[in-house]
């Protein structure tokens, strides 16, 4: 470590101001003494080098010299007018010396350069000093370097001001000498008190240099002739009060002509901003596992007693006035203990802030030497973490669940996931979920998802955490409880299809439940929006647990679709289920019944009669609607008879007949019959040409009555003939009784009704007797069949005598 050099200006007087603050700092070198090389006259315990012929450069092996290290250096201002020195007869018991410019020449005292270097070893701490002079000097110069406590100006504007306990080491060369003599002195407050001869106890050495340097080995101070170069070491501890702290905030050097303490000043170099000092102050820091600074910590130092483990040997240690040598860290995280001796301590943290951990690490050995300032940490205090063991359990009993998921919600709300922090499960625990690492607070849970076959629990429970553990210390009772109830599922069959007049029922089959007990209600609506009032309800009891339930039956009168709903009640570990409407296996389909229908007509019947056809209706569901009968005179059922129509209303099974329908013509009629079903019977109808549905209307029969006369002429009388007949009336008259062969008279007239018709023969005459046969015959026409007399009602034996009618 080095002294940051300081830089001075000049003021409107002409004095050298103080614009930086410099500090004399420690380098702690882990070597061992290197006095073994040394040939010069180095100090007991140093590794600077000290030559008998003073010099700048390491001419041992190894060790420390000017040349070597870094130290604070500050040079003279150039002599002549603008130099600056001390005057008007200032001594060093002058507590205030008068400081002059351009009253020293280039002399014997005239001051160059000023030098100061710190070193601390194994074996101690040590301050190093040089000075130059002005080159080719006339005689022998003593110097003085000033340490003062004060760092402010006295009125000189120059040298700081003093007070009680100030150090003076004193520079004394007897005229012609070589090895000087370093004695310390302390100001009493008014004047410097009795020398202590450091050289003499060997706690001081030095030396000047006897032979010219070099340009080239003078550490950059230029050409040095003989006797303008001199060095020393001074051990520190010897400066310092025992038991007290000592600190030093200034330092300067300065010329006497004459190796007499009451000779006058002659040149300074301006004082330089300096920190020795045997105390030291000691800044801890202190911060949480997040690096936020930590309030409340408290530190103690003990006093190490070199056995390099803390234990009850090493006391609380205090400062020069007894004072523990504690502090408590503020809202920064930093605290600081001042007048701290050097030596080595222990620090531990002996009041933890609450909440956190002591961290490791702690006690800890530190070091103060050397140093006016030792930063130690920062020490981290974890936040001290506790856990949550959450257990899992079917609803109303004591049975753990596994498969559940949970998670640390921030605002409780189980639908925002983004603020969640999932739990695990503790390893080989069964239904028992662990979170740790959790800092002390409120807290809540959500469970984020349900074992499989069971409900979320969607309470939300809070939970603080404000004592230490973790999930590897839990035991197994749980913090929280939630309670999952089982999700039973309901799967049903309905009985279908079945005919109108039949029962149905329902069957719930339950399964996934956890023991279940409680209900089955089973409602069936005659409606695909199953609203309105059921027309069936019947409740079961679930007595067999996981199993498959029967409704009661329900018989039917309606043909339809009908739609049941199977509800399960729930209980303490199971959740309701219910199906719903027209649920796949919940419609039960009632067909309507599929009657018969047998018909027979009357028949046959004689043209201009009455006809009319007989259903009889069997197997309905007390069937209602009509039966329509069609009458058709065609065999293809194409023509419908005009104006017929008749229906007659149904009223059960049983036979119904028809309107009737008054012949006008004769022929073949076709009937067919047809039910028109109702909301439970089917429709049904017969086909033409049904057996049974034909009546058959025959033509009239008419009767023919003759009248045969002696002249071969005839009368035929047509009655009964229907409508308007036509046709044709034939007579054929024969000469034999069987009418056989050749007629020999024939006259055919035309059939305009009923009446008597003759012939007109007046050109054919019997005229022989003999068996004679009138044969009479009818053509009929489409209204009257044909008519044939008979041949031997119409015979005449003629003989001329006596004549006989033919009728």
């Amino acid at each position: 470590m080095r002294w940051i050099p300081g830089a001075r200006q000049r003021d409107a007087r002409g004095q050298f101001l103080l614009l930086a603050v410099v500090a004399l700092a420690v380098v702690a070198l882990a070597v061992a003494p290197v006095l073994a090389d040394h040939k010069e006259v180095s100090l007991t315990g140093s590794d600077f080098e000290i030559d008998t012929n003073a010099n700048l450069v390491l001419d041992d092996s190894s060790g420390l010299d000017w040349a070597t290290v870094t130290e604070e250096r500050r040079g003279d201002l150039p002599s002549g007018s603008g130099d600056d020195s001390f005057g008007q007869g200032s001594k060093e018991d002058t507590a205030v010396p008068a400081v002059v410019s351009g009253s020293i020449p280039p002399n014997k005292s005239d001051l160059k350069t000023f030098g100061v270097y710190q070193e601390e070893n194994a074996s101690g701490k040590f301050l190093h000093l040089y000075w130059t002079r002005v080159q080719d000097p006339s005689g022998t110069t003593n110097m003085d370097f000033e340490f003062n406590q004060s760092t402010v100006l006295s009125s000189n504007g120059v040298t700081p001001v003093r007070t009680a306990g100030d150090l003076l080491i004193t520079y004394d060369l007897s005229k012609g000498g070589t090895v000087p003599i370093l004695s310390l002195r302390e100001w009493t407050g008014t004047a410097w008190g009795p020398p202590e001869n450091l050289s003499g106890s060997g706690n001081a050495t030095g030396s000047i240099n006897t032979t010219a340097i070099a340009a080239g080995n003078s550490d950059g101070l230029g050409s040095l002739s003989a006797r303008t170069f001199g060095e020393a070491s001074i051990n520190l501890d010897v400066i310092f009060d025992e038991g007290q702290c000592d600190s030093f905030g200034s330092a300067y050097l300065k010329s006497r002509s004459s190796d007499s303490f009451t000779a006058a000043l002659k040149d300074f170099i301006a004082p330089i901003p300096v920190n020795i000092s045997n105390c030291g102050s000691v800044q801890i820091e202190k911060v949480d596992d997040l690096g936020d600074p930590l309030a409340e910590a408290t530190f103690v130092l003990y006093i190490d007693n070199g056995d390099a483990v803390f234990d009850a040997g090493d006391v609380v240690a205090t400062d020069p006035d007894g004072a523990t040598l504690t502090c408590t860290t503020d809202a920064t995280g930093f605290c600081s203990i001042a007048n701290v001796l050097f030596g080595d301590y222990w620090v531990d943290e002996t009041v933890v802030p609450a909440n956190h951990d002591k961290p490791t690490g702690l006690p800890a050995q530190f070091a103060v030497a050397g140093t006016t300032l030792v930063e130690l940490g920062p020490y981290t205090n974890d936040r001290q973490r506790g856990s949550i063991l959450v257990e899992k359990v079917v609803a109303a009993t004591t049975t753990r669940l596994d498969g559940a998921s949970f998670a640390l919600d921030a605002d409780g709300n189980p639908d925002t996931t983004g603020d969640q922090t999932a739990i695990p499960a503790v390893s080989g625990e069964t239904g028992v979920f662990c979170i740790d690492g959790l800092l002390y607070g409120d807290y809540t849970v959500v469970e984020t998802q349900a074992p499989s076959g069971y409900l979320a629990d969607t309470e939300t429970q809070a939970f603080t955490v404000d004592s230490k553990s973790d999930c590897s210390n839990r035991s197994t009772t749980p913090d929280l409880t939630f309670e999952n109830t089982a999700q039973p599922q309901i799967v049903t069959s309905a009985q279908t299809p079945v005919t109108v007049g039949a029962d149905i029922w329902d069957t719930a089959t339950l399964s996934g439940g956890f023991n279940p007990t409680g209900t089955i209600t089973f409602t069936l609506y005659e409606n695909d929006q199953c609203s309105g009032t059921a027309v069936f309800s019947d409740t079961v009891t679930v007595d067999a647990g996981n199993s498959a339930y029967d409704s009661g039956k329900y018989t039917t009168n309606a043909a339809g679709t009908y739609y049941w709903i199977a509800a399960y009640s729930g209980d303490a570990s199971n959740a309701a289920v219910s199906g719903s409407c027209k649920d796949a296996g919940e419609t039960s389909v009632v067909d309507k019944e599929d009657p018969t229908i047998v018909t027979v007509a009357v028949t046959p019947v004689t043209v201009g009669a009455d006809i009319w056809d007989t259903a009889t209706l069997s197997g309905g569901f007390a069937p209602t609607g009509t039966i329509t009968f069609t009458l058709y005179s065609d065999s293809d059922c194409t023509t419908a008879v005009a104006g017929y129509s008749s229906s007659v209303p149904v009223n059960g099974n049983g036979d119904y007949d028809s309107a009737k329908y008054t012949t006008a013509a004769a022929g073949s009629y076709y009937w067919i019959a047809s039910y028109s079903g109702d909301t439970n019977n089917d429709p049904v109808s017969g086909s033409c040409g049904d057996a049974g549905e034909t009546s058959v209307v025959n033509p009239a029969v008419p009767s023919l009555d003759t009248t045969p006369k002696l002249l071969p002429n005839d009368d035929a009388t047509l009655s009964g003939l229907f409508g308007t007949p036509s046709g044709t009336i034939t007579f054929e008259l024969h000469a034999t009784a069987d009418c056989s062969g050749e007629f020999i008279y024939s006259e055919t007239q035309n059939v305009n009704g009923n009446g008597t018709y003759s012939t007109t023969n007046t050109t054919v005459f019997i005229t022989e007797d003999g068996t004679y046969s009138w044969l009479v015959t009818y053509s009929g026409d489409a209204n009257n069949t044909s008519a044939l007399s008979a041949c031997d009602a119409e015979q005449q034996v003629i003989d001329f005598t006596p004549l006989f009618e033919i009728n």
